[in-house]
């Protein structure tokens, strides 16, 4: 299985690419900026994650807490993240 994972800053995605680790399953960091205009295809991934330092989402998240989405909502539609529980 080869995961996506879309960083929109740099500083985010040398973070990810650091913490990842070396073999299976394969990932491909990308940065791709800000803003839904620059949100990439998968290119040829099985899944895709997005990841960020989530800027003032909730005053209750700390340095190193991972909120993980059970859905995604584009314009009037929604679509359930498969298996959140696993990230």
């Amino acid at each position: 299985m080869r995961l996506l994972v879309c960083a929109p800053l740099a500083m985010e995605a040398r973070a990810v690419r650091h913490g990842l680790p070396v073999g299976p399953p394969e990932a491909l960091v990308i940065r791709t900026g800000l803003g839904a205009r620059r949100a990439p295809y998968l290119h040829g991934c099985d899944a895709m994650a997005v990841t960020g330092f989530g800027g003032a989402l909730d005053a209750t998240l700390r340095p190193g807490d991972v909120l993980v989405a059970t859905e995604v909502w584009f314009e009037d539609r929604r679509f359930p993240c498969a298996a959140p529980e696993t990230l």
